[in-house]
C-alpha cells in the first residue's frame, strides 16, 4: 500500500504520463500524415528507452547501497535482476531504433523479430530464477556486456545475413511468436509473489506497451493513429518503468533514513549510558580508595587509637551504604532524589575521614548547619571537591568549611596548588575539559555541577587572596539545591 509521500509522487507521474501521451497524439494527428508519423517514431521510441536506461542507472545505485548492507537478502537479488533486465531492454531498443529503422522498413527483414523474441525469452527466464539465483556479478556491467553483445550482433547480422523480403505470412508468424514470448513474460512477472504488487503491475504493464510499440516498427504499413498510439504507449511505459524505479529508491532512502535515525538514537543512548557509568566509575573509584585505605588502616590493630577506631567504622559503614546505593540505582535505573533537611556534619564527616585515611590533610570543623538537598548528592558533590583539591592543590592543606548564608549554607573547598590554569576557567564545569597538566579526566567538576545545577543551586569558582582555587557551593535551607554555575 502506497504511503502518504508515495501517492503525491504517484499522481504526479500519471499526469506527467497522461500529459505525454496527449502532446504525442496531437503532434501525430496533426503531422503530415503517415510521412509525419514515420518521423516522430524513432524520436519517440530513443527517448523512451533512454528514460529506461537512465531509470535502470539510477536502479542500479540503490542495489548497490542495498548489496553492501544486506548480501543475499531476497530483495537485493530481484534488484539485481531488474537492474539487468532494464539495461537490457533499454539496449535493444535503442539499437533497435538506431541501427535497424531503415532496413526493417525497406525490407521487412526478419532478424529485429528475432532479436525481440530473444531478447523477451531471457527476460522470461531471469524472472524465472530471479527468487532463486543470486546475479552472478555486478549487475551493470552484465548488462552493459549483454547491451554490447546486442549492438555487435545487430551491427554484423545486416552484412553477413543481408535482410531477405518477407511475406505477410511470415511477418504474421513473427508477430504472433512475439506476442506469445511478451504474453509469457508478463506472466511470469504476475507470479513473483514475492514482489510488491504495484511493482509487478506496473513491469507487466510496462512489457505489454514496450512490446506494442516494437510491433508497430513499420510506419509506413500501419495507420497513423495505429503507429501514433505505438508510439505514445512506449512513452508511457518508460514513464512508468521511471516512476517505478524512483519509488523503489525513495523507499530505499526512506529505509536508509529510519536505519540512520535510529542508530543515531542509539549512539544517543549508549552516550548516555557511557555518561552515565564513567560517572558512577568516578565516585565508585574514589569512594573505593577511601574504603580500602581505612581497612589498611584498621589492620593495624592496637596501633589504632579507639577513638579513631570509632570515626573509622562509622565512615566503612557510612561509605558501604553509600556504594550500595549507588549500585542498586545502576541496576534498577536513575533514583529520585530523596530530598531532606539533612544535617550536613553527618554528611561530611564520613567523607573527611576517608580522606584523611588516605593520608591527605583535609582542615575541617563542626558547623552543625543544615540545609535541605539529597544525603547522597552531596556525598558525592563535596567528595568531588575534595578529590580535585587533592589531585591539583599540591601537598599543602585542603580547608572545606560550612558557614551560614542567606536563606542557606556555604560549602566552600580550598587548596593550595597553582590555581586554575586560565584556558580552562571559561570551560571549567564541561565534561572532560581539563588542562594539559591534568592528571584527570575532566569529568569531577562537570558532574558536581550538573549535580548542583539539576536542583537549580551553584558552584561556582570564586578568586582569593591565598594560592589556589576556591570552589563555593550554595545550599538552601527549605527548597531543593540552587546552583548557578558562574566561573569567575
Amino acid at each position: 500500500m502506497a504511503t502518504r509521500d508515495e501517492r503525491p509522487a504517484g499522481r504526479t507521474a500519471a499526469l506527467v504520463a497522461a500529459a505525454s501521451i496527449v502532446c504525442t497524439l496531437v503532434l501525430a494527428t496533426y503531422s503530415d500524415g503517415p510521412a509525419g508519423a514515420s518521423a516522430m517514431l524513432p524520436v519517440a521510441q530513443m527517448i523512451a528507452f533512454t528514460l529506461i536506461l537512465g531509470a535502470a542507472v539510477l536502479h542500479y545505485f540503490s542495489w548497490r547501497v542495498s548489496s553492501v548492507e544486506r548480501p543475499g537478502d531476497l530483495d537485493v537479488r530481484l534488484s539485481g535482476w531488474l537492474t539487468i533486465g532494464l539495461v537490457l531492454g533499454a539496449s535493444h531498443g535503442l539499437v533497435l531504433t538506431v541501427t535497424a529503422y531503415g532496413s526493417w522498413q525497406l525490407e521487412r527483414a526478419h532478424w529485429p523479430y528475432a532479436t525481440l523474441l530473444v531478447i523477451l525469452g531471457v527476460l522470461f527466464l531471469m524472472t524465472l530464477v530471479s527468487e532463486r539465483v543470486d546475479v552472478p556479478g555486478d549487475p551493470a556491467l552484465l548488462g552493459g556486456a549483454a547491451g554490447s553483445l546486442l549492438v555487435v550482433a545487430s551491427s554484423a547480422v545486416p552484412r553477413l545475413a543481408p535482410p531477405a523480403p518477407s511475406d505477410a505470412t511470415s511477418v504474421a508468424v513473427s508477430v504472433t511468436a512475439v506476442v506469445l514470448a511478451a504474453c509469457a513474460l508478463v506472466w511470469s512477472i504476475l507470479q513473483r509473489r514475492t514482489v510488491d504488487p504495484r511493482v509487478r503491475r506496473q513491469l507487466a504493464t510496462a512489457v505489454a506497451l514496450l512490446t506494442a510499440g516494437e510491433l508497430a516498427f513499420e510506419p509506413g504499413l500501419l495507420p497513423v493513429m495505429v503507429t501514433t498510439a505505438a508510439t505514445a504507449a512506449q512513452v508511457a511505459a518508460a514513464l512508468m518503468i521511471c516512476s517505478m524505479t524512483q519509488g523503489l529508491l525513495r523507499g530505499s532512502i526512506n529505509e536508509r533514513e529510519e536505519q540512520v535515525t535510529w542508530l543515531q538514537r542509539s549512539l544517543a543512548e549508549v552516550r548516555e549510558a557511557e555518561g552515565k557509568d564513567r560517572e558512577l566509575l568516578h565516585e565508585v573509584g574514589s569512594t573505593l580508595a577511601g574504603i580500602a585505605s581505612a581497612s589498611r588502616v584498621m589492620r593495624q590493630g592496637t596501633a589504632v587509637p579507639a577513638s579513631r577506631r570509632r570515626r573509622l567504622e562509622s565512615m566503612l559503614d557510612a561509605e558501604l551504604e553509600r556504594l550500595e546505593r549507588l549500585m542498586d540505582a545502576r541496576a534498577s535505573g536513575p533514583r529520585t532524589p530523596g530530598d531532606a533537611e539533612v544535617e550536613l556534619d553527618e554528611v561530611i564527616e564520613p567523607l573527611v575521614v576517608s580522606h584523611h585515611a588516605r593520608g591527605r590533610d583535609v582542615r575541617w570543623f563542626p558547623s552543625h548547619e543544615r540545609a535541605f538537598t539529597d544525603p547522597d548528592d552531596l556525598a558525592e558533590l563535596v567528595n568531588i571537591l575534595l578529590e580535585n583539591a587533592a589531585r591539583h592543590g599540591g601537598r599543602g592543606p585542603v580547608r572545606l568549611s560550612v558557614t551560614a548564608a542567606d536563606g542557606g549554607a556555604l560549602v566552600m573547598c580550598s587548596d593550595s596548588g597553582p590555581g586554575v590554569a586560565p584556558e580552562v576557567r571559561d570551560h571549567l564545569f564541561e565534561s572532560e575539559v581539563r588542562s594539559s597538566t591534568s592528571p584527570g579526566q575532566g569529568l569531577g567538576l562537570a558532574i558536581a555541577h550538573r549535580l548542583a545545577t539539576d536542583r537549580g543551586g551553584c558552584i561556582e569558582l570564586v578568586e582569593d587572596h591565598h594560592a589556589g582555587a576556591t570552589f563555593v557551593a550554595r545550599l538552601p535551607r527549605r527548597s531543593a539545591v540552587d546552583v548557578v554555575c558562574n566561573i569567575a
